[in-house]
């Protein structure tokens, strides 16, 4: 079964790669959430990716932060 909207028929499976996007989009946004809030509590400053390993090792935080950009 197909519907049509100003003349533009899609078939039913259209539903498929649409939820894709979407949920990917819903996935990229929660994961800047997780990273951007640990780095805040590490206190990294944005440009720098990542924590350098004497930071990591000095404060938990660091080290979580890592962990998290890393997921």
């Amino acid at each position: 079964m197909s519907s049509a909207i100003n003349g533009i028929v899609l078939p039913k499976e259209f539903a498929y790669p649409a939820a894709a996007v979407v949920s990917t989009f819903y996935l990229l946004l929660w994961q800047s959430i997780r990273v951007g809030g640990a780095r805040k509590r590490a206190g990294i400053a944005y440009p720098q990716v990542y924590a350098e390993k004497a930071e990591a090792a000095e404060k938990k935080e660091a080290h979580v932060f890592n962990c998290t950009q890393r997921e």
